[in-house]
């Protein structure tokens, strides 16, 4: 009989998770909270949308951001749909009040 080999669940959990910074903009968060460090957790957090509603649950965010956050990356805004893949450990995460709700794209 062949033995299979244990896998390494630690190195696969290494590989989903990662941690971003976050600078926050227009005094969205309390003073010393401008700039930090978040935790992703991939197994939890699939899209960009997702990760925006993690975030207004963590840092309590309902009432002050009532049209969610717009999340930007190299200058670039992310869509809520994009997978969460596209984001890497360690990039910035420039977050953003969205100023109105988001437009529903209506089919042609």
């Amino acid at each position: 009989k062949k033995r299979r080999k244990k896998k390494d669940y630690k190195k696969k959990r290494y590989f989903r998770e990662m941690r971003v910074k976050l600078y926050f903009v227009n005094s969205l968060v309390e003073e010393g909270l401008e700039k930090c460090w978040f935790h992703i957790d991939q197994d939890k957090v699939m899209t960009v949308g997702d990760l925006s509603y993690s975030i207004i649950l963590y840092f309590d965010l309902k009432t002050v951001c009532k049209w969610g956050l717009q999340l930007i990356l190299d200058d670039f805004v992310l869509l809520p749909g994009t997978s969460i893949t596209l984001i890497k450990d360690e990039d910035l995460i420039k977050v953003k009040p969205r100023s109105a709700p988001p437009r529903i794209r209506k089919e042609a």
